[in-house]
């Protein structure tokens, strides 16, 4: 990305692979490639926010977590958007965006203080202890609040959310995408639920 900031005759990237593909599968259980911005289902990956913060203009701020778990304790496009620990953990919370400066709360508190946007890297990020609760990252232009990105603890995997992609009504010749996700009571998703289910059409 160096290369593209500091040379002005370089106007783009090649990037191997846009979305994940079924193929090139390795080893088993793998059924596919996943070095994608997009997963199988066309959701954007962590990875496909970090590209958005290098090339969008619209204001964003994407943010993920992780634990830390020793020396080579992450990499910095697995974070999730999961908000799920024990108390007491080390989380390294990592932030993407294209603001000038981004700040952390927990609860409406801030809990890490405003950063500059990386230039370097692209990443920005915070080593805190785990609290339940409601973690926002917060991405400011100028001293203007522009983009903000939230993630929360969630309870226990309590029902099965089905949701139609396509609003249309599906006709005789029409195909109607469905996303299913996981929610606690409250309707929240549960990113770490690892259900499984079943479906009959």
């Amino acid at each position: 990305w160096k290369s593209v900031t500091e040379n002005d005759f370089i106007f783009g990237q090649f990037i191997w692979t846009g979305a994940d593909y079924l193929g090139e599968s390795g080893i088993w259980p793998s059924r596919g490639s996943t070095s994608g911005l997009l997963d199988l289902a066309h959701n954007i990956k962590p990875l496909g926010f970090f590209r958005q913060s290098l090339w969008s203009d619209k204001p964003m701020v994407y943010m993920g977590t992780v634990r830390k778990t020793g020396k080579a304790f992450y990499r910095w496009f697995d974070n999730t958007k999961s908000w799920n620990y024990h108390n007491g953990d080390s989380i390294r919370v990592v932030c993407y965006t294209n603001c000038d400066e981004v700040e952390l709360y927990l609860d409406n508190k801030v809990i890490g203080k405003r950063q500059k946007r990386n230039t370097e890297t692209g990443i920005n990020y915070w080593d805190i202890a785990y609290e339940p609760g409601v973690l926002k990252a917060l991405a400011y232009s100028g001293n203007n609040k522009s983009s903000e990105d939230i993630v929360l603890t969630t309870g226990y995997p309590a029902a099965i959310k089905c949701t139609a992609v396509k609003e249309k009504p599906a006709g005789k010749n029409d195909v109607t995408m469905l996303a299913l996700s996981i929610t606690d009571a409250d309707g929240n998703r549960v990113y770490p639920a690892d259900n499984e289910i079943s479906c009959t059409i």
